[in-house]
């Protein structure tokens, strides 16, 4: 994984498939819980949480707290389909990931090699 601007990141997809075919070593790297809006009582994404140092999603950006809105455009509800929207990552696409982080919704933005 490299990163090639502000929210940008380049990324091996053959590095990625070690963690993508196998979920217990996507559950390693860190939990995708679903994030419930208190304001507006609705459930908002998945939260990111217990990021461990060096773990995949940190090196794609994640943060601990980050709310994972949406991949690809496709507004994401449960742990199970944001997986297999993260399988992507081998397809050798583009990937948009939308994340909310505070108060700011930002677009993460990877290219897969």
């Amino acid at each position: 994984v490299r990163k090639t601007g502000n929210q940008e990141w380049e990324v091996k997809g053959k590095a990625l498939n070690k963690y993508l075919d196998k979920p217990e070593q996507m559950a390693k790297q860190g939990r995708l819980i679903p994030n419930y809006n208190r304001k507006e009582k609705t459930r908002e994404g998945l939260k990111v949480t217990g990021l461990p140092p060096g773990s995949i999603y940190s090196k794609i950006g994640f943060e601990t707290g980050d709310v994972l809105l949406s991949i690809n455009g496709e507004a994401l509800k449960n742990r199970r389909q944001a997986y297999e929207l993260l399988k992507t990552f081998k397809s050798g696409n583009s990937v948009e990931i939308k994340v909310k982080r505070g108060d700011n919704i930002q677009t993460f933005r990877y290219k897969v090699e």
